[in-house]
């Protein structure tokens, strides 16, 4: 067929947004294949604000759910979150979402497995994301 081409799209700004739109698509569909997928409701409920933003996030842009599971249960993709929140506190798990290779790599007692970072790098963002998390991992 003339004129088609099997390409990603093209470079800048407009080829990198559909580059991330097709792998949010992509991490989308594994996620629902391994168990993870759309939101659902989980058995833990946001007690807090900044909880409810985490909350939005895991399921939503953050992309968390793709891998963990909606309830943190885990997937095929990624690990359960439940009984890990021993060594962590808000600030240190949002410094580790921030960026988890580097945060291994300073903290060797950290248990690291290839994790991409969160979709987002804004500090409130990550504390609301961090909040969320460990709430499940308490679970």
């Amino acid at each position: 067929m003339k004129g088609s081409t099997n390409r990603l799209p093209a470079r800048g700004p407009r080829g990198a947004h559909c580059r991330r739109a097709l792998l949010g698509t992509v991490l989308a569909a594994l996620g629902a294949a391994c168990g993870g997928g759309a939101p659902t409701a989980t058995a833990l409920e946001p007690a807090t604000d900044l909880e409810h933003a985490g909350h939005a996030l895991y399921q939503g842009a953050g992309a968390c759910s793709a891998c963990h599971g909606a309830d943190g249960g885990g997937t095929m993709l990624g690990p359960a979150l439940a009984g890990r929140a021993a060594r962590w506190d808000v600030d240190r798990l949002a410094a580790y979402l921030a960026d988890p290779a580097a945060y291994a790599a300073k903290h060797p007692e950290v248990q690291h497995q290839r994790m991409p970072q969160p979709a987002t790098t804004e500090p409130e963002e990550l504390s609301a994301l961090a909040a969320w998390t460990l709430r499940l991992m308490q679970g």
